[in-house]
């Protein structure tokens, strides 16, 4: 045995580096359990939020199908909205060639805004300038049968973009007539 006056051996004498080292941790109680609550709360959140999310977009809203038929569809993709007075009430779900060489444009409507819809509904094809393509709805009698479910109709079309050449034409006309009407020989001048 040793003296406690004596100073302990240097295998034995508590040195900093074996004070510093930290104590061996407890076991946790039931951590493969706990390990198992925290994945399932996990899977179950992310669950939750892409249901939440579908239900946001409309998935599980019941809808019914339209169709509009065109000769030229530019501008028209999967997911942009009809609308009816703003808002939008339907979704394009696909664009199809027709074999008779047309574009049959398919629209889910919901079937709570499909009320606006009847069977002298006009629907518009627009191409604006600067932005985008719309698809839009009009309604003038609101008292006329409601659009049944998978009708078929024409949309008419407007294309901005494709009326200037015929502005510039017809003010071109007029500018040439304002010259004639103006010049030095013209006969507007001399009775003037």
């Amino acid at each position: 045995m040793q003296d406690p006056q004596q100073p302990a051996t240097p295998d034995k004498q508590d040195t900093p580096a074996q004070n510093s080292e930290p104590a061996t941790p407890r076991p946790v109680a039931h951590l493969e359990l706990k390990a198992r609550l925290l994945l399932l709360f996990t899977v179950l959140l992310v669950a939750g939020s892409v249901l939440y999310v579908l239900y946001a977009r409309g998935v599980f809203e019941p809808t019914q199908t339209l169709v509009l038929t065109t000769d030229d569809s530019e501008g028209v993709v999967v997911g942009m909205d009809m609308t009816f007075s703003g808002f939008p009430i339907g979704r394009v779900r696909a664009v199809e060639l027709a074999p008779d060489g047309n574009v049959r444009i398919v629209l889910d409507v919901k079937r709570r805004d499909a009320h606006w819809l009847r069977t002298t509904s006009v629907f518009t094809l627009v191409r604006g300038v600067v932005g985008g393509t719309n698809i839009r709805a009009f309604t003038g009698l609101l008292t006329d049968p409601p659009l049944p479910d998978g009708a078929e109709r024409a949309v008419l079309r407007g294309d901005t973009a494709a009326e200037i050449p015929k502005v510039i034409a017809a003010a071109k006309q007029v500018l040439e007539n304002l010259n004639a009407m103006t010049a030095e020989e013209a006969e507007l001048r001399g009775l003037l």
